[in-house]
């Protein structure tokens, strides 16, 4: 930190050196064109021996006038006191200018020139240039007003720009939050709801039938628990959770439960919300399904339309109330919550009676998401 501190004091006096040396070497140059104009030629040595040293006059008290007007901003509330001080203090780096480049155009040429002492020479100079000064001393405190003001404006930018970094970091991190907290929230509730079927099968006295769905959960438990399952997971390994938890289903239902799968193996690959279909299909066997008194089917589709992949749950069951009332479970709320949180505006989730008809039994969930794979939503993340 100390090493940039001084590499920017250096070019900062670089950079101050520069500018006074490209004025003085602006006004030297019209000693060329006094020939041009009839006027007699000052000559190139004596042009540089009486302009440079005056300007780098200036260019000596130009820090000690920066720290002045930091001293004396031209803040709100504070405009007229500053505006006197600056004013009593032009004049008087006017004079303290004006003596120290007279007395060394003195020692230089003045005294060559009949001048009789550094004093006069100071006096001439001020009786001439004394408004010239002072313009140049109101010249440099407005160019570091401009510093200062542009050093704040980039400040400023530099913690607009912060600020924006740490909400995305902490829009980022509420929304994985959320969305571990989703996840999380289906997991005791399939877990009761599978315990639960397992003892009815014994209060029933169901020993084998028991016996097999714990195995099942086991595989199913199994399955969940050795993948890295983060917010999203690709269709086949989705589907692997499905088929393990209707098999345990198909054990509690017996030859009650028909199971179709209408998937396209083109989007094995493509990516879905992790554990979206479970709790769909078991919305389909509690509240469809389940009531009825004899054998019904699911139908598992997932199939790409375009730029979208649409996933359908549907079930040959009692279908909606006749009332029309439908309150919506922790199954769907949950999909519904996590598809807003990794998908927004995108990504839709509808139900309705199975195939659009309104005397249709059954009932058809539909989810409609943007089609896209793990890997090209991973590098989106990275990129936000």
């Amino acid at each position: 930190m100390e090493a940039v501190r001084r590499r920017q004091r250096r070019q900062r006096i670089l950079l101050v050196a520069g500018a006074w040396t490209a004025v003085g070497l602006l006004e030297t140059g019209q000693g060329y064109l006094r020939s041009a104009m009839g006027l007699p030629d000052v000559g190139l040595t004596k042009a540089l021996i009486g302009n440079l040293p005056w300007w780098y006059g200036w260019a000596l008290l130009t820090p000690i006038i920066y720290w002045v007007q930091r001293r004396f901003p031209f803040a709100p509330g504070r405009v007229a006191r500053s505006a006197a001080v600056h004013t009593v203090l032009a004049a008087a780096f006017a004079v303290l200018h004006t003596t120290l480049s007279g007395t060394v155009f003195w020692l230089t040429s003045g005294r060559f020139n009949g001048v009789p002492s550094p004093m006069v020479q100071v006096r001439n100079l001020l009786s001439a240039f004394l408004l010239e000064e002072m313009i140049c001393y109101a010249v440099v405190v407005g160019i570091s007003v401009a510093v200062d003001y542009a050093a704040i404006v980039r400040a400023q930018e530099r913690e607009r720009a912060a600020m924006s970094l740490r909400a995305a970091a902490l829009e980022a991190s509420v929304s994985r939050a959320t969305l571990d907290a989703l996840t999380m929230e289906l997991n005791p509730h399939f877990l009761f709801n599978a315990l639960n079927a397992v003892s009815g099968l014994v209060r029933r006295g169901d020993q084998a039938e028991a016996v097999e769905m714990i195995g099942r959960l086991g595989d199913l438990l199994r399955a969940t628990i050795n993948r890295d399952r983060g917010p999203e997971c690709t269709v086949a390994d989705e589907l692997e959770l499905v088929r393990h938890y209707l098999h345990i289903e198909q054990v509690r239902f017996r030859d009650r439960l028909d199971v179709v799968w209408d998937v396209d193996p083109s989007t094995d690959g493509l990516a879905l919300p992790s554990l979206i279909l479970q709790p769909l299909v078991e919305n389909a066997l509690r509240h469809g399904l389940a009531p009825l008194d004899g054998p019904g089917s699911i139908t598992v589709g997932i199939a790409r339309r375009g730029a979208w992949l649409v996933v359908e749950v549907r079930d040959t069951g009692i279908g909606f109330p006749v009332d029309g009332g439908i309150r919506e479970g922790v199954g769907l709320r949950n999909t519904r919550a996590r598809l807003a949180q990794l998908y927004g505006a995108q990504a839709s989730l509808s139900y309705g009676p199975r195939d659009g008809g309104a005397t249709d039994r059954g009932t058809t969930v539909r989810v409609s998401l943007p089609a896209h794979t793990l890997a090209l939503h991973s590098a989106s993340d990275a990129a936000d």
